[in-house]
């Protein structure tokens, strides 16, 4: 997403793909139970040959600065993981960038961080790890998306350093973070220098992440390296990513880049992470765009199983959301697309951009109408086995669950 100011361990419940016995246990259930869509469908998401597929508890997530001083509101409707990234202070400060809570080598300021942790109590909790401070740079003083900290955008110049932040972290807070994601949309530029090549060297506009893929792949193994067990390693955070394949993809660079250690950066990688926002008000483009990324998944060599998180999503330009338009009824209809069709395409949750954000999202801190989508959407599916989900001949997203419940959008 791009940057507008300077401003889990998995528990139990997630993904649960049934297997052997329980798996045709299920099938034989579904078989029975699977409701008829009401309408022609013009393409299946979730079809009977599939297995069924558990939506997390902990599926519906957010982006939120409430609880951090600034005059925003909780929310009023459910919500269950939460991802640090694009958190501000009181302010208007990043409150959750690496370089505005290590003020000096080994000296940490955790006021902003204690109090994230403790207005999301009981949440899934992904910790992004951005922001280099500048002592650390490895790419020193380059443009930034936030201008408050040139350079922040390059990995350092010892991954160690990274690696020994996060530990601090989680041991000031051990068991509250269940993922540490490596960077936020972390692309390397259009294909040109293989693992060697940069952002800067091919845009004139400032990126978010300023290193090679090697880079990327050198941090999560030393990241990787300090988790402890109940702690997993997100990867990614990509965007723009689904659709072209080859070895220029991002995606697929980072994961089969040289570590430095004799591996990949795809053999650290628990989960996946990826971005997608709908553009023109045409929310079932989602559709296309995760099909991609799965693509792009099986191209860079991860197995079918590793879980995905659509981390943002949200409206953009050039059709970014104002008070009144689209109407009310409209953004209802894609912020439960948004949350739907991610669950029938089998991804362990979706992340909505941002509870209080107007243009992305429809500002649901204090739109009640956005709130309540949200809130239909998230008890339609929470902890249900989804087994047939279709995109119907009037665009209809219709989803039916082993319980005999349907949900539609």
């Amino acid at each position: 997403m791009t940057a507008r100011r300077p401003h889990r361990f998995v528990r139990p419940t997630r993904r649960d793909l049934l297997a052997g016995v329980g798996a045709l246990a299920g099938s034989l259930v579904a078989s029975q139970a699977r409701a008829e869509p009401p309408r022609p469908v013009a393409e299946w998401l979730h079809s009977a040959r599939d297995l069924p597929f558990r939506v997390p508890d902990d599926y519906v997530g957010l982006h939120s600065d409430h609880g951090l001083g600034k005059p925003v509101p909780a929310p009023t409707y459910p919500y269950d993981a939460i991802r640090s990234h694009d958190t501000d202070d009181a302010d208007g400060w990043p409150a959750t960038q690496w370089s505005r809570i290590e003020r000096e080598p080994g000296r940490y300021d955790w006021t902003a961080v204690d109090k994230w942790l403790a207005a999301h109590l009981g949440k899934t909790r992904i910790w992004v790890l951005f922001g280099c401070p500048a002592f650390y740079q490895k790419y020193p003083g380059e443009p930034w998306r936030y201008p408050y900290l040139p350079g922040g955008g390059s990995p350092p110049r010892d991954p160690t350093v990274a690696a020994a932040f996060i530990r601090a972290l989680l041991a000031r807070h051990p068991g509250q973070i269940h993922f540490v994601e490596v960077w936020n949309e972390p692309n390397f530029g259009p294909g040109r220098g293989g693992a060697a090549g940069r952002w800067p060297e091919h845009s004139r506009e400032p990126g978010f992440f300023t290193g090679t893929a090697a880079d990327l792949a050198a941090l999560a193994r030393a990241v990787k390296s300090v988790l402890p067990d109940g702690v997993r390693l997100m990867a990614g955070a990509w965007e723009g990513q689904a659709l072209e394949g080859g070895r220029g993809n991002s995606l697929v660079r980072f994961s089969l880049a040289p570590d430095g250690g004799g591996g990949l950066g795809r053999d650290h990688v628990d989960a996946l992470s990826v971005h997608a926002y709908t553009y023109r008000d045409d929310p079932n483009s989602l559709i296309r765009e995760l099909k991609g990324y799965r693509q792009r998944f099986a191209e860079a060599g991860y197995k079918p199983g590793l879980p995905a998180f659509l981390t943002e999503v949200g409206a953009e330009a050039p059709m970014a959301w104002t008070r009144d338009r689209p109407s009310s009824a409209q953004k209802s209809l894609s912020v439960k697309r948004w949350l739907f069709i991610p669950a029938a395409l089998g991804f362990s949750a979706v992340y909505l951009y941002k509870h209080s954000t107007l243009h992305t999202l429809g500002d649901p801190a204090r739109d009640p109408v956005i709130a309540r989508a949200i809130a239909e959407a998230r008890n339609a599916m929470r902890g249900r086995t989804l087994i047939a989900a279709a995109r119907l001949d009037d665009e209809t997203i219709w989803l039916s669950f082993v319980d005999g419940t349907v949900a539609h959008a």
